[in-house]
């Protein structure tokens, strides 16, 4: 979806930048004047942008939400006080972007039980900031009153209900199951049932509020099919559309500060906490029930990829044994005719055969290196990176500027077989179509309950010409088999590539557990 973003120039950069804070603006103040206090949509378009753009769009999506809650609070100034506005506008999307930071790698895991943490903290910590820069910096405020700040909890919670759902089954991509055929059909049905009880609902509004409150909380049983059906999907799409349905009973007069229509609200509690049960419940059958039929096959088939590679590890090692074991026989021949050469008084001729002998055997080691580096086993992966026969490789070719951290002896010698082999084959390949000068970094470590290893290729040659399609085969090719065999991913930008790997911890681990720092 933002593949424009990511492949724009650096140069253009900030004007793409701009416009995504100036269109974040406009959409703020749209959806501010079909919101109340007790059911906001702003405060969903926050975490909603947050979840969907990079880290690097950040400061501009920051830079737009202060630029719309500008336009409507500088006339507060005279009655609230400066401090107030400046403090409470600059410090909302930050507390908003804080609990999406602590929650969003989580999520693009599939770790769907976090989604009920982050919607309510993320209401919580607006909320709050509201509520403490009020008490300690705004003149002519009402005093703190607890059903005022519950009111505007909960309208921030719903108007993040209504639109992150969906952007979290984006960003969660394949870790919920494949879209079922039947999914589109009976959201439709519960869209269409949702909207005849809607419809009910506004056509009588002189039935008794305890009816009312009854037939909107009946919209609640279409989302709970859907649910029951297609699981964190089916409750994602519910709850937004009853979310919105009983939103739109708010919309009597837009934007009026403080209106307050208390039987809606009672709706609004009742859904609110309905629907935060539903998430966590669904939530919790994809964490412990994933995907079912379609989570066990994909496991089946890593671990068939995995066997695979190791299968072929296993065979070059036995064939680089072998061309070993034949290039130490050639050495000897060298030798053996030197010497004799040197016994019959042919010195000179004895000295160029030592001397091509002694070039032939390092350029067989040199390749032999290549087709499977045998010191890996006694240094590890850092060890073998570091070296100076992979250092006399590169060189060749141009310059790599290596940036090794962390402790790569915690990585299964498996996985850091495969992590070599993606370098040099990187490194290779960016080499030979034009980019000789390249900076490499590479980060191992733990988070939870994996252990990574995350790489990146830079370009140096910023003149040069950027990563197009002669790379497409990194995203489907045999380097992307390869990252994905070990549950990784491989992005692609102008002058960089990166990759992560990663595998469960306890995982069969390499016997070198020294950290490597250069």
């Amino acid at each position: 979806m933002f593949k424009l973003f990511t492949r724009a120039d650096a140069e253009l950069r900030w004007l793409l930048g701009i416009g995504i804070a100036a269109a974040y603006a406009v959409c703020f103040l749209l959806l501010r004047g079909y919101s109340q206090d007790q059911w906001y949509l702003p405060a969903g378009l926050r975490v909603a942008v947050l979840l969907l753009f990079p880290y690097r769009y950040w400061p501009y999506l920051i830079l737009g939400d202060v630029a719309a809650v500008l336009c409507y609070r500088t006339k507060l100034i005279p009655e609230h006080g400066m401090g107030w506005v400046v403090v409470s506008t600059v410090t909302m999307m930050p507390a908003a972007a804080l609990v999406v930071y602590a929650h969003k790698r989580r999520i693009e895991a599939g770790r769907l039980h976090w989604y009920p943490s982050l919607t309510l903290l993320s209401a919580l910590s607006v909320s709050a900031v509201n509520a403490v820069s009020g008490y300690f910096l705004a003149t002519g405020l009402e005093p703190f009153k607890l059903e005022n700040a519950l009111r505007l909890v909960i309208g921030n919670y719903l108007g993040i209900l209504v639109l992150t759902p969906l952007g979290v089954l984006y960003r969660s991509g394949n870790a919920v199951a494949p879209l079922s055929p039947n999914f589109w059909p009976n959201a439709i049905g519960a869209f269409a049932a949702v909207a005849a009880l809607f419809a009910v609902a506004a056509a009588w509004p002189s039935l008794l509020p305890a009816h009312q409150h009854g037939l909107k909380m009946l919209m609640l049983i279409p989302a709970v099919a859907l649910a029951l059906l297609h699981g964190w999907r089916g409750v994602a799409v519910g709850v937004a559309m009853v979310d919105l349905a009983i939103g739109l009973f708010t919309m009597q007069s837009p934007a009026i500060v403080g209106e307050y229509d208390q039987d809606v609200f009672l709706t609004q509690r009742g859904f609110a906490m309905s629907a935060t049960v539903l998430f966590g419940f669904c939530a919790l059958i994809t964490q412990w029930r994933p995907t079912g039929r379609h989570d066990n096959h994909r496991q089946q088939a890593i671990a068939i990829a995995r066997s695979s590679l190791a299968a072929s590890e296993r065979e070059l090692e036995r064939r680089t044994q072998e061309l070993t074991e034949l290039g130490d026989s050639v050495r000897e021949s060298y030798s053996h005719a030197a010497r004799s050469l040197r016994e019959h008084g042919h010195h000179e001729a004895a000295m160029a055969i030592q001397s091509d002998g002694v070039q032939r055997a390092r350029e067989i080691r040199n390749q032999l290196t290549l087709l499977y580096p045998v010191e890996i086993r006694s240094v590890g992966l850092y060890g073998a990176l570091g070296s100076g026969m992979i250092a006399d490789i590169w060189r060749r070719n141009g310059k790599v500027v290596r940036s090794l951290r962390g402790d790569a002896g915690a990585l299964s010698f498996d996985l850091q077989l495969a992590a070599y082999r993606t370098i040099c084959d990187l490194v290779s390949l960016l080499q030979q179509t034009g980019h000789p000068h390249l900076a490499l970094r590479v980060r191992c470590g733990q988070s939870g309950r994996w252990s990574y290893l995350a790489a990146t290729i830079t370009s140096a040659d910023s003149d040069g010409a950027p990563f197009n399609h002669e790379f497409a085969m990194l995203e489907t090719g045999y380097i992307a088999s390869r990252v994905l065999a070990y549950g990784g991913v491989v992005h692609r930008r102008e002058h960089r590539i990166a990759f992560m790997m990663r595998e469960a911890l306890g995982a069969r681990a390499s016997p070198i557990g020294f950290s490597w720092s250069v």
